[in-house]
This record gives C-alpha cells, sequence and structure tokens, in this order.
C-alpha cells in the first residue's frame, strides 16, 4: 500500500543487516545510505479545525495611491518653504545684529516711565463754582426766600401776626 507511512527498521535490525553484509562499492554504499535514512512519519493534524471565515493577514499598503503621493508633494514643500524661511530670518536677525541698539528706552525705571505717562495725559478741568456775591435787602430777601429754613421763618412770622390781628378784633 502506498498510501500507508514507511516503518523504520528498529535498531536491532539494522545492526544486524550492517554485520551480515559484505563492503560495497562506493555508489552501491550510497543508496545502501539512503535506504537507512530515516523517513519522516505522517502524522494527522490535530489543532483546532473551523468552517467559518478565518482573516489570515492583511496586504500590505499601497505606498505609490495618489493620496499617500499627494500628502508626500505637500509634506516635501512644507519642509522647503520652512528651510528657505530659516535663512530668511538668520539674515535678518544678522542685520538687526549690525545695528545698534538703543539702551536708553530699556533702561527707563517705573517712576521715570509713570512720568512720562502723566505728561502725556490730560489734567482734569475743575469745576467752576458760584461764589455768592451779596447784595442789597432787597436781593438779600429774595435769597432768603428760596432757603427752605428761611422761608419756614417768615410762614411762622406771617402766621403769628395773623393770631395777632385776630386776637386784637376778639378783644382777648
Amino acid at each position: 500500500s502506498s498510501c500507508a507511512p514507511r516503518r523504520r527498521p528498529s535498531a536491532e535490525q539494522a545492526s544486524s543487516a550492517a554485520v551480515a553484509s559484505p563492503p560495497l562499492s562506493a555508489d552501491a554504499a550510497a543508496k545502501a545510505a539512503e535506504a537507512r535514512r530515516p523517513v519522516a512519519e505522517y502524522k494527522r493534524y490535530s489543532g483546532p479545525v473551523s468552517k467559518e471565515y478565518m482573516t489570515l493577514g492583511k496586504m500590505a499598503p499601497d505606498l505609490n495611491s495618489e493620496e499617500l503621493v499627494e500628502k508626500r508633494a505637500k509634506r516635501d514643500k512644507i519642509k522647503l518653504f520652512d528651510r528657505n524661511l530659516r535663512v530668511i530670518n538668520k539674515e535678518s536677525i544678522s542685520q538687526q545684529a549690525d545695528k545698534p541698539q538703543e539702551p536708553a528706552a530699556a533702561s527707563l525705571s517705573k517712576r521715570d516711565k509713570a512720568k512720562e505717562y502723566a505728561a502725556r495725559v490730560p489734567r482734569p478741568r475743575p469745576k467752576e463754582v458760584e461764589v455768592p456775591v451779596f447784595e442789597s435787602g432787597a436781593e438779600q430777601a429774595h435769597e432768603e426766600e428760596h432757603d427752605a429754613l428761611a422761608l419756614l421763618e417768615a410762614q411762622h412770622l406771617e402766621r403769628q401776626r395773623q393770631a395777632a390781628t385776630i386776637r386784637a378784633e376778639l378783644g382777648l
């Protein structure tokens, strides 16, 4: 039967065959060594068997797709712009370093800064206060009438006079 695996000879059978046989030629020795080589035994698969769908792996990404090529081109463009901008900035910084800076503006104290600010801020305008000017008696009486207390006093005096005239008429 060709499907059945070949069995290896036992150690005793192999040693007795080697002792009993006479020396062979080189070709015959190679064939004999090939015949003695152990044959792999067939072993049935004993792992889990499933009839369901199984994911075995994924395909490698397409590195040359249009989207990825555009992203790379955009990134390279940004890097180039960055390099050029750095060069421009270095040149402008070196030109600024050549010019002398004004140390006087930086060395102002807080008090000096406050003085400069105060010099620029407009001062408040004072309100005009009316100073009362004392005039003749008639005008003075007029001003007193406006005063609440003076007004009450005038009413009181007027009522006292009215009460006195009523008492005189009645003879009290």
